[in-house]
């Protein structure tokens, strides 16, 4: 992701799930604010993941309220994976992005990341406006997310996640 916003040239740069849960054409719900001031314009499932199974809501509810205790209180859904930026936001926050900086070892296949909290996390404390929009959003990944996933793993991996966020914070890991 961060390869690409690096070698972007546009105004607003946009990234989406590769399995278009939301569709690309919703990227028309985010475009017109950004004429309203807003530097980040994030999709938005809500806070209802619709045909999900019961154990994958209750882990959604979880880390949403566990997520807006610790960082993020005004937003309702960091983990949707469509979120647009002006260039020179997108430029400022990601370097700043500590997950890419304390991976110590090559990291193969799937890895549970708080990389949209955090990314968020520093547009906010950036004073970037964010705006959230409802979008239309199935779930389309089928291959990371089947029946064999681990739910609580993935939430006990991701609380531990949002707590570097805010640890890397209170070290003044953020602040530059």
């Amino acid at each position: 992701v961060w390869k690409g916003i690096e070698s972007s040239s546009g105004d607003i740069v946009l990234f989406t799930d590769m399995d278009q849960s939301t569709p690309i054409n919703e990227i028309s719900q985010l475009l017109p604010w950004f004429e309203k001031g807003f530097g980040v314009v994030i999709g938005s499932r809500g806070t209802t993941r619709k045909d999900a199974p019961f154990l994958r809501k209750l882990m959604a509810y979880s880390f949403l309220t566990l997520r807006r205790t610790i960082l993020l209180s005004d937003i309702e859904d960091t983990q949707c994976g469509f979120k647009a930026f002006k260039i020179d936001v997108a430029k400022k926050i990601f370097p700043k992005l500590q997950f890419f900086q304390e991976i110590d070892k090559e990291v193969k296949g799937w890895r549970v990341s708080a990389f949209d909290v955090e990314l968020l996390f520093l547009a906010q404390k950036n004073s970037h406006k964010i705006k959230e929009v409802k979008v239309a959003w199935k779930d389309r990944d089928l291959a990371s997310k089947g029946k064999n996933k681990n739910f609580l793993k993935e939430s006990k991996d991701m609380a531990k996640e949002m707590f570097r966020v805010r640890m890397n914070d209170f070290r003044g890991r953020y602040d530059n």
